[in-house]
């Protein structure tokens, strides 16, 4: 029962926040808060009543995970918020471990066609971007075909002729879609603004130092971190304009919290399969 009462009350906040997701793209403090203290009352609960060391391990390692993702760019601090809400919510449901991580999966996956298809969309109608995939296509394409080849020929003694085709052609697929991926990557999903034209909240996508400067890897004394999800402050956009810096590469962020919203509904579905058939 606790379970069930977590799912809905989740996924009626996850909504709530999917809508100030997608209208501004921040979601507010107190949400954010709200999904971490609901996920400490909850995960408190469950360590007193029938917590296991799996129940334990699930909670732990979806917190961690999402850490890293902050730590290495990927999430701003009110996605830690949430997703580690969530995670000590519902460590487990109905009996599948890992939960946090099937919903995680799930929203990627279900978000995948869109993501892809607009990445195939702008490739398509930018100029630099179809020269970088047509240019990767060219380098690659023998090299991938040989590694499909020796695919279909391991699954053909393995499993007949329909799997190893199926493999072949799956691999090809993957091939295309990171191709698209690495051309939209610079010329689709980033852009360059002139420094007066930065807002707050913008993600940069390179790191400038003290001196303008812009700087590869881990660095002391940035102005601006590409390893920093939470956006520009105005802070930080005056001290861009006061060292000179003309131009600054973006990112073009997409809603994460909708995504997982989706991702919630879609392994509770997946679960429900389950338990059912």
């Amino acid at each position: 029962m606790l379970e069930e009462v977590a799912f809905l009350l989740a996924f009626f906040l996850l909504g709530i926040a999917s809508y100030y997701d997608f209208k501004s793209h921040e979601v507010p403090d107190f949400l954010c808060y709200l999904f971490l203290f609901l996920g400490l009352v909850f995960f408190a609960v469950n360590l007193f009543t029938h917590c296991s060391n799996l129940v334990l391990l699930s909670a732990f390692s979806a917190v961690v995970f999402s850490l890293a993702m902050k730590f290495f760019g990927g999430w701003a601090l009110g996605d830690v918020f949430i997703f580690s809400g969530i995670s000590l919510m519902l460590p487990e449901f109905n009996g599948v471990a890992f939960f946090p991580f099937l919903v995680f999966s799930a929203g990627v996956l279900s978000s995948a066609p869109f993501v892809l298809g607009y990445c195939v969309f702008e490739v398509f109608k930018n100029d630099k971007a179809k020269q970088s995939f047509l240019s990767l296509i060219r380098r690659r394409f023998f090299k991938e075909l040989g590694f499909a080849l020796v695919l279909f020929l391991v699954f053909l003694f393995i499993e007949g002729v329909e799997t190893g085709i199926g493999a072949a052609l799956g691999y090809f697929l993957v091939f295309f879609a990171v191709s698209f991926y690495k051309a939209s990557k610079d010329f689709v999903l980033r852009e360059v603004k002139k420094v007066n034209e930065l807002m707050e909240g913008d993600i940069p996508a390179v790191s400038i130092d003290e001196k303008g400067r812009i700087v590869k890897g881990f660095s002391r004394n940035l102005v601006v971190s590409s390893m920093n999800a939470d956006g520009l402050t105005l802070d930080q956009i005056k001290k861009l304009k006061s060292l000179g810096v003309s131009e600054l590469v973006v990112r073009k962020s997409i809603p994460f919290i909708p995504l997982l919203w989706a991702g919630l509904v879609l392994a509770g579905l997946i679960v429900f399969y389950i338990r059912v058939f």
